[in-house]
């Protein structure tokens, strides 16, 4: 029993002082999504070239699309006459991002972690493009995606309101609350039973380390978000920053059913094209991260948590709770329908 009361605490610590950040975002990117819907998107990337590579990787970095929304917004791309290039540009940036993660990474691993996870976001989108706009780009295939449509009625600001709070928490968090989940308890897990100091023992830092966390990161299939509490326990533990931002780069953009799902959409040359910008991306970002932690004042995760009795330790708390609800919620009601 006292195994699991400290894993229940270690994974509730990990949820809020996470939970205020991705609260915030969540909301975010319901109102960034109403702004930023597929089907606009799709209109801004037909036609070829690196222009229309860079904006889908801009496109898809603040965008809420998880590894698994993100592949019915990529065929609908393609279906609307976008070139490889482009789709594989957004099939990279996307699911390694978005507002919601990223506010979350800020919050719990700090604002330089932050902003490498959108450089490396960013370099792998290019890269993606670049290889993939090499690839014989033969016709999209014929018929509409399956993207979820964009909202329907009005525009005024109730409805705006109404879309963004359905969004944020009936579609977003109802698609990633259980890897959230998930995430938490595997943090708790490796915070309780995982020995101080025993993943830089065993893995070392640098490229030997970064390329482990790569690999470990391909068969795992979980969201941007879900993989920070990870990355977080990980690193008190030993692991190196570096390292870190490999695999959360690696679990959300090379998990094994997304590559399946490419390679019957694009093609295997257009998966190989995925891996190599995650790779190179992910690789340059670490060792670029592990050079400038120390001397631009990279924290370790422990450092942003709450300590003592701190006054706005209830607002974790409180956010914990709303997130927690909205997940039981979404279970419930997807028990309901099914029934």
């Amino acid at each position: 029993m006292g195994v699991i009361r400290e894993l229940f605490s270690a994974s509730l610590e990990l949820l809020n002082r996470m939970s205020p950040y991705l609260l915030f975002g969540l909301l975010a990117s319901g109102a960034v999504r109403g702004f930023l819907r597929p089907g606009v998107v799709a209109r801004h990337l037909g036609g070829r070239g690196m222009l229309q590579s860079l904006k889908a990787t801009l496109f898809g970095i603040p965008l809420p699309l998880c590894s698994c929304g993100v592949l019915p917004a990529a065929q609908t791309l393609r279906r609307e006459g976008a070139g490889k290039g482009a789709v594989i540009s957004f099939l990279v940036s996307t699911p390694s991002t978005g507002v919601d993660s990223i506010l979350a990474t800020w919050g719990m691993l700090g604002g330089l972690f932050a902003f490498f996870r959108v450089l490396v976001a960013f370099l792998a989108g290019l890269l993606g493009g670049l290889l993939g706009n090499l690839l014989p780009d033969s016709p999209p295939p014929p018929g509409a995606g399956n993207c979820v449509p964009g909202p329907p009625g009005g525009r005024g600001v109730r409805a705006f309101a109404r879309e963004t709070f359905r969004y944020s928490f009936r579609v977003l968090l109802g698609d990633m609350g259980g890897w959230l989940l998930l995430g938490v308890l595997i943090g708790g897990l490796i915070a309780v039973l995982v020995p101080e100091g025993s993943m830089g023992r065993y893995l070392g830092t640098g490229l030997p380390a970064m390329l482990a966390m790569f690999v470990l990161g391909i068969p795992m299939y979980i969201c941007s978000s879900g993989s920070i509490p990870i990355a977080a326990s990980l690193m008190l533990k030993g692991l190196s920053p570096g390292a870190a931002l490999v695999f959360l780069m690696a679990g959300p953009v090379t998990n094994t059913a997304g590559l399946l799902v490419i390679v019957r959409e694009l093609g295997k040359g257009a998966a190989l094209v995925v891996l190599a910008a995650a790779l190179a991306a992910s690789l340059a970002g670490g060792l670029l991260l592990e050079t400038v932690w120390d001397a631009w004042g990279g924290m370790l995760p422990a450092d942003h948590a709450g300590h003592g009795e701190d006054p706005a330790r209830w607002l974790g708390w409180f956010c914990s709770a709303v997130i927690l609800g909205g997940i039981l919620f979404n279970f419930f009601l997807s028990r309901r329908s099914k029934s």
